[in-house]
């Protein structure tokens, strides 16, 4: 069984920013990650700093 995985996009003002990990070659602004890579407490807070560290936005 593999573990549930999520998408996600992040946005500025301006729009979507290319993501460093796309998972489709037309459209880089679209990536994913193992939802099991998101340490405990699964709070807001947790996704969003997981995803700034592996975007380069630290």
């Amino acid at each position: 069984i593999s573990p549930a995985q999520a998408n996600y996009r992040l946005y500025t003002e301006d729009g979507p920013l290319d993501s460093y990990n796309p998972i489709y070659s037309n459209e880089l602004s679209i990536s994913c990650i193992s939802c099991t890579e998101i340490v405990p407490p699964r709070t807001a807070a947790s996704p969003k700093k997981y995803l700034c560290k592996i975007e380069g936005y630290q």
